[in-house]
């Protein structure tokens, strides 16, 4: 297994994000220009190692769980998924889906598994059966094929590791995310819910 480093080169590479992206810019395929890495730029470009490349359906989700905050989704898919294919294709838009390679959805899971999430997520814990509970904050779920890790969380874990994974999680996707230009349009639609939409112009972010 790689070394348990993967998000303290996150953190070290959060000033660079923005110029990282920039600097390599976009292709349709999920992947920065010039064989770059969306995962790699989220982590600075240094030391990651990049992971296998996935085959079937992945993503992996989080979702702000708190009434008194907004209804924030941020998802990312691997390009050869359904979802993936509709987006490129311009066949669907989202607000809230991004879509990175299947190399670098491999890495994504790595980096999450170097985090320690598979350890503590419950299986079959998705964003359709996450439980009404009170003071519930948010959500982390990936989803490969029909299976479905999730990590809720919620008051009374302080005691526990989940909260450091949680948030470790949460912003590794919030980085990644950021760093991938998005498909979409805008109009008041559930930002959850992948649409139908004619081609559009990709805009870089």
């Amino acid at each position: 297994m790689r070394a348990r480093n993967g998000w303290t080169r996150a953190l070290a590479a959060t000033a660079l994000l923005a110029a990282s992206f920039v600097m390599s810019g976009c292709g349709s395929d999920g992947a920065t220009r010039g064989g770059g890495s969306h995962v790699g730029a989220a982590l600075g470009g240094v030391g990651f190692e990049p992971g296998d490349a996935v085959s079937d359906e992945v993503s992996v989700t989080w979702k702000n769980l708190d009434p008194g905050n907004p209804p924030v989704t941020q998802t990312l898919v691997n390009a050869s998924s359904e979802t993936g294919r509709l987006l490129k294709s311009g066949r669907a838009s989202s607000t809230a889906t991004r879509v990175i390679s299947d190399q670098d959805m491999g890495t994504m899971l790595d980096e999450l598994e170097d985090l320690d999430f598979f350890d503590h997520a419950t299986s079959g814990l998705g964003l359709t059966n996450a439980p009404s509970t009170t003071g519930r904050r948010g959500i982390v779920v990936v989803t490969r094929g029909a299976k479905t890790w999730g990590m809720m969380l919620t008051p009374g874990m302080g005691q526990t590791p989940v909260p450091k994974v949680y948030t470790d999680c949460k912003k590794l996707i919030f980085a990644v995310h950021g760093a991938v230009q998005g498909f979409e349009v805008k109009i008041n639609a559930d930002p959850d819910r992948v649409f139908s939409a004619p081609s559009i112009r990709m805009k870089r972010r």
